[in-house]
């Protein structure tokens, strides 16, 4: 799966902040400006940057639809936890966001991996991302998601 896009360059190059490998959990529904729909979805991250996240999930969303999202970003000393699916993580702050689909490719079985970006971050929201990630790029334990 190439991450080529338009011009020669990958999404990765075009993006303005580093995505990291983590598996998250993370809740998400149509915006409520575009559906009245109430209930979430969960889905899984496979990376995380102050600017946006990349999530496996089992409906096709359009390019360019808005999402009402939420990642609970964990207590970061629980971090040897979070890829292990059966026990569950304590939650420090939970981010709660409107978001947009930027690209989609079709997965295995009818999952699909989209990248999201951020369009309404808070700043208290944007710190607390940023204390988590460079926490987590400081340590040697980063496990590559599976699927």
């Amino acid at each position: 799966m190439s991450e080529k896009q338009g011009h020669g360059e990958t999404i990765a190059e075009r993006r303005k902040y580093p995505r990291f490998p983590l598996k998250l959990n993370v809740q998400y529904q149509p915006s409520r400006q575009e559906d009245r729909r109430s209930i979430f979805s969960n889905s899984i991250s496979r990376d995380l940057g102050i600017g946006g996240v990349a999530m496996m999930v089992w409906e096709q969303l359009d390019t360019g639809q808005l999402l009402d999202i939420e990642i609970g970003i964990p207590e970061f000393e629980q971090a040897d936890k979070w890829n292990k699916q059966d026990e569950a993580v304590p939650v420090k702050k939970k981010v709660s966001l409107t978001s947009r689909v930027v690209w989609r490719w079709p997965h295995s079985g009818k999952r699909y991996l989209i990248g999201i970006q951020f369009l309404d971050l808070k700043q208290e929201d944007a710190l607390a991302i940023k204390d988590f990630l460079q926490n987590y790029e400081l340590q040697d334990f980063r496990v590559e998601p599976q699927d």
